[in-house]
């Protein structure tokens, strides 16, 4: 057995890189569908920090807010709120609820995942603790206006 079996379906990205709390302005560089390692879809927003208000994440830090597609969570709409955000502050006024269907993600997340690169939006990231005693970090994101 080789040391390195699975390698080709592993992604050179690092993992584990996951945004946590604070308050953050960040740069939008990449906005995906994966699937994770455990054959799980997810959707994840890899970030620059621009500015933050957690001392961990220096100007220029490369994070990643990750949305797994788990049944009966809320996943969806954590990452229609993410979407908002960003099509908000790539347009530069708010953006409806409706304006955000499956149509909007698959353009949005498709090739690359650069179609929206280079946006800028704040987040707010904090834990919440989980009915089995774990935690996980949630995301409520708001567009930044030019």
């Amino acid at each position: 057995m080789s040391l390195f079996r699975g390698i080709k379906e592993t992604s050179s990205q690092g993992s584990g890189d996951y945004l946590g709390s604070g308050l953050h302005t960040l740069r939008l560089l990449t906005f995906q569908t994966k699937v994770t390692r455990k054959k799980m879809d997810a959707v994840i927003a890899r970030v620059e920090v621009i500015e933050s208000s957690n001392p961990k994440y220096a100007k220029g830090a490369k994070a990643s807010i990750f949305f797994s597609a788990k049944p009966d969570t809320n996943w969806l709409g954590d990452v229609k709120n993410l979407t908002l955000a960003l099509l908000g502050s790539k347009f530069g006024e708010a953006v409806g609820e409706d304006a955000v269907d499956e149509e909007v993600m698959e353009e949005a997340t498709s090739g690359d995942g650069t179609k929206l690169a280079g946006v800028l939006f704040r987040c707010q990231a904090f834990e919440v603790p989980t009915k089995r005693g774990g935690v996980f970090t949630k995301y409520n994101n708001e567009p930044i206006f030019s």
